[in-house]
Order: structure tokens, then sequence, then C-alpha cells
């Protein structure tokens, strides 16, 4: 568990990458499985494989230009949450569009998807990836709070503003 807190950027990336995918696709999957009211034996997953492609380019390049990979995930905040929440939100609207019907890409296997599954993946894609995103955060900061791995001597920081709160999270 350590080595994968503890992981160099490259590593990280990586772990993130192949992480997003699988969101990706299981948000898919239950889109899909959510316009046919939960019946399993309509079998999508056929037809989820099929647009798999489009939905995990488009989202990974989407986080990618947002730069949701460089971020360090252990001192996230807000910002880097709404950060994701647009590119999300970008990457669904380029599917929608590609979604909708052109002289100019008339063979997409995309074309002509139900628009609730774009709004149910966005959805879930969004709440998955944030998810994963603050699991770290949530590890360190709450699961392993009670019990400390090193032990050091008590600071006090006094009147240095948001200086002082770096300083602090960086201890």
């Amino acid at each position: 568990m350590r080595r994968l807190l503890n992981a160099p950027s490259l590593k990280r990336v990586l772990f993130f990458i192949l992480a997003d995918t699988c969101v990706i696709w299981l948000s898919l999957y239950l889109s899909f499985l959510s316009q046919s009211n939960f019946n399993f034996e309509v079998g999508y997953i056929q037809h989820v494989n099929e647009v798999f492609l489009y939905f995990v380019v488009i989202k990974l390049l989407s986080l990618g230009a947002f730069r949701v990979y460089k971020l360090t995930w252990r001192f996230a905040g807000i910002a880097d949450m709404a950060n994701i929440f647009v590119a999300m939100m970008v990457a669904e609207m380029v599917l929608l569009v590609l979604s909708l019907p052109s002289s100019f890409l008339p063979t997409l296997a995309i074309l002509g998807l139900p628009k609730r599954i774009f709004f149910t993946d966005g959805l879930l894609s969004l709440g998955l990836i944030l998810a994963l995103r603050i699991s770290k955060r949530l590890y360190l900061e709450v699961i392993r709070k009670g019990r400390p791995i090193h032990r050091g001597a008590n600071t006090l920081i006094v009147g240095a503003g948001n200086v002082g709160e770096m300083v602090l999270r960086d201890i």
C-alpha cells in the first residue's frame, strides 16, 4: 500500500489513466443498463464495447488537456475538483456533438445513441473519477489519522495565514 501511495509521477499517471479507463467503461455500462431499466437480459455489452473507444479517447484527452494528470492528489482542493468537472462536461459535450447526425462523419458507431446515456454517463463518470481522486486524501486524513506512522515533535505555527497553512500541509 505504501508503494502505491508514494509512486513516482509516471507510475501515478499510468495508474490514473488505467483506473480512469476502467471507470469510463463502468459508467458507460451502467448508463446503458439504466437505459433498459436494469434489465440484464438485454445484453448491452456488445454495444458498450462498440462505442467505448470514442468515450475513453475523448474523456482521457479532455482530462489530459485540463492537466488533471499533473495534479498532486494528496493536496487536491475544490479548484482541482472543479477542473475535473469542467473536463468531464467538455468531454460529454464533444461526445454529444459527435452523436448528432452529420454529413461529415456518417458512419460513426456513436451516432443515434439516446441522449439520456450521455447525461447518465457524465454524472457517473464524474462521480467515480472524483471518488478515485479523493480516495488517497481520504485514506491519509481520515482512515490513517488515528494511527500515525511517525510521531514527531509538536510544532506551533503562529500568525502565518495562507503560508502557515501550506507549511502545515507540508509537515
